[in-house]
């Protein structure tokens, strides 16, 4: 429970309502007698944001009268960017009313929603009317005032407190929430930032969803927050990584390539160490990156995958002024301010010319306290030694031992333990210990001439576990492998990954690479599905202009998954993808690239 944070005072809500009634009324809001006789026009834009909704998000505006009742008119469009933006001329209304649905960016987890939101807004008939979830959960609550009497900008205005109290983000803001944008620098943007952030965390969009309800049907009568509802909103809150939600939104923006953004300082509203204070209250440093578990860590660094050197940066929340410096010359640091109060903290190692080496990185405060320390230690690189890889028997390759493995792209003999009949196994001599093998098997199937995961595989009428290619990668994380190290075999290939197909009927891919072989079977769990191929076409070939076409049937099982992995024959290849429902119109289109990795 945040106390601190719920203390509505009398004086501010009657210099809010009192401010907000003349700058918000238009002249013939404030001239009854004229909006009596005059039917007023005017054009509305602004942008639909949980995060960002995506192009093609649906927005309609419904036009009210001064008692904010239906007139009849609505007015759909369309998002049209991916920063949800929308803009309608000449609508004829006192106020409107703002319905948004759509797809959008999470910025809690950094990626796509996986189901639309719905968020409204209620609004003077004013130029900009932006939706999110502020407005979302006042629209009730204005409604409610301005049927009891309140004129709207008063009802406005009060909601606004209340809401902001309910959410435990202050209790006052001097710019409407139909005014806010989590793009822009300023409070008021950092505090609906912080709110969407405070819904979202750890919930699916149908949980946040009912969540956004069940607040806004609480306040609507009173204004008042029950205590279960204030620690439903609080509950996650500790596991909201500033760091992450930074680095997602730069992601995000750069990638639709919008330069005029900033990041509002929202961390400023939000408790993430559950000490009962906002982090942008009194003296604060503290890491912000999800695996930041303590201010003075020590890291043994792989000495085989970074002998030639390493970066690493960390993300810091810090109030008070400080400095950092590393006691070592092979490892530099650089201090950079990414937005009020946060730094990245850069550390670049240079190569390790085979000694082992110990680095110190301190943090200081300008009066000389330590802050934090970091210490990396590294061991001398391991010279060149024997690898063994172990599997365990399979009955479906019994009769193709003789093939070889294929290991890093070379073969070897497979040799079967003299001590256990059920086991395999292959010498690699004189070999780096890397952090990574990747195997293949039978060698006479698959090719990787130049990246992992690059195979041609023509699959007969009748499918016998012989046909299949076994695929395995062994990865190691921050220790190298072990030796001996084991192995599994399953059935893999490089995939295109497409998102939301639920209303797809067929897709086709184009791309001046040849996509896939004589067939592609539905590749999951460790085995091919015979019986269902994503793909029904035979073995493509390129057109006149040089493009390779396939087209993809979408079953119920994939529409009902949400989703479809395709499975392709290289890694790194640009492919055309358009979606069609079932009446062949376009649904949407875009450039997908194949998985560098094997999805197994």
């Amino acid at each position: 429970m945040k106390t601190i944070k719920h203390i509505i005072t009398l004086f501010t809500i009657i210099v809010i309502t009192s401010c907000g009634s003349e700058n918000n009324l238009s002249e013939n809001e404030t001239n009854p007698e004229k909006n009596q006789t005059e039917q007023l026009t005017t054009n509305i834009s602004g942008v639909a944001q949980k995060g960002q909704f995506l192009r093609g998000s649906s927005i309609t505006i419904y036009a009210l009268d001064k008692n904010l009742s239906a007139t009849g008119l609505s007015y759909p469009t369309q998002t049209f960017d991916d920063m949800g933006s929308f803009s309608v001329n000449n609508i004829t209304a006192d106020f409107v009313d703002v319905k948004a649905n759509g797809y959008y960016y999470n910025e809690n987890t950094g990626a796509t929603s996986n189901s639309t939101i719905n968020l409204q807004a209620i609004a003077a008939r004013n130029g900009i009317v932006n939706v999110n979830i502020l407005t979302t959960l006042a629209y009730n609550r204005i409604k409610y005032l301005v049927k009891n009497g309140l004129s709207f900008t008063d009802a406005q205005n009060r909601a606004q407190i209340e809401v902001l109290t309910a959410l435990g983000l202050g209790n006052s803001t001097s710019t409407n929430f139909t005014s806010m944008n989590i793009a822009n620098s300023g409070e008021a943007n950092g505090i609906l930032l912080a709110a969407s952030l405070l819904i979202q965390q750890n919930r699916s969009v149908g949980d946040a969803s009912k969540l956004i309800s069940d607040i806004a049907a609480d306040i609507e009568e009173d204004g008042l927050l029950s205590a279960d509802l204030n620690q439903e909103i609080h509950r996650n809150e500790r596991n909201i990584y500033v760091g992450s939600v930074i680095e997602g939104l730069i992601n995000f923006y750069n990638k639709n390539n919008v330069t005029s953004y900033s990041i509002p300082a929202f961390y400023k509203f939000l408790d993430t160490d559950g000490n009962g204070i906002m982090d942008g209250t009194g003296d604060l440093f503290k890491g912000i990156d999800p695996d930041e578990t303590t201010l003075n860590d020590i890291t043994n660094i792989n000495p085989g995958y970074d002998a030639e050197g390493f970066t690493i940066t960390k993300r810091f929340l810090s109030t008070i002024p400080f400095n950092v410096e590393s006691d070592a010359e092979w490892l530099s640091v650089e201090k950079k301010l990414i937005l009020e109060n946060i730094y990245a903290v850069t550390m670049v190692a240079q190569a390790n010319k085979g000694v082992n080496r110990t680095a110190n990185v301190i943090f200081t405060s300008e009066t000389g306290n330590q802050l934090a320390k970091y210490v990396y230690k590294q061991k001398m690189v391991d010279e060149l030694v024997p690898q063994r890889i172990v599997f365990p028997y399979d009955p479906t390759i019994e009769s193709l031992v003789s093939s070889g493995i294929g290991v890093n792209g070379k073969i070897y003999d497979i040799l079967r333990s003299s001590t256990n009949n059920i086991v395999y196994y292959v010498d690699i001599p004189h070999v780096d210990k890397k952090e990574k093998y990747q195997l293949y098997f039978p060698t006479s199937m698959v090719s990787m001439p130049n990246d992992y995961g690059t195979f041609k595989l023509t699959i007969p009428s009748i499918i016998s576990s012989g046909d299949m290619p076994f695929i395995s990668q062994r990865e190691g994380n921050i220790e190298p492998i072990t030796n001996p190290t084991s192995a599994r075999f399953v059935v893999a290939s490089s995939v295109i990954y497409i998102p939301n197909i639920q209303n797809t009927d067929h897709i086709i891919l184009s791309s001046e690479h040849a996509i896939c072989g004589s067939a592609i079977y539905s590749i999951s769990e460790g085995r091919i599905d015979k019986d269902n191929p994503q793909i029904i076409e035979s073995e493509t070939k390129a057109d006149s202009n040089g493009q390779y076409t396939l087209y993809v049937r979408v079953n119920s099982r994939n529409r009902a998954n949400n989703d479809l992995f395709i499975p392709v024959l290289k890694c790194n290849i640009p492919v055309n993808i358009k979606l069609y429902d079932s009446s062949n119109s376009l649904i949407s289109e875009g450039t997908y690239y194949s998985t560098n990795e094997l999805t197994r």
